[in-house]
């Protein structure tokens, strides 16, 4: 995707977009964790 990217405000828009979807996936996890912490007491 980066490789892609031909001026710097694509690269930096798709650097956005990755680090973005980086932390939703961090979060997400997370929750899951404390859900199923959550069951086992």
């Amino acid at each position: 995707m980066l490789a892609q990217a031909k001026t710097k405000k694509e690269y930096k828009n798709s650097w956005l977009k990755c680090s973005a979807q980086w932390i939703l996936n961090l979060k997400a996890r997370n929750i899951q964790r404390l859900q199923s912490n959550r069951w086992i007491l």
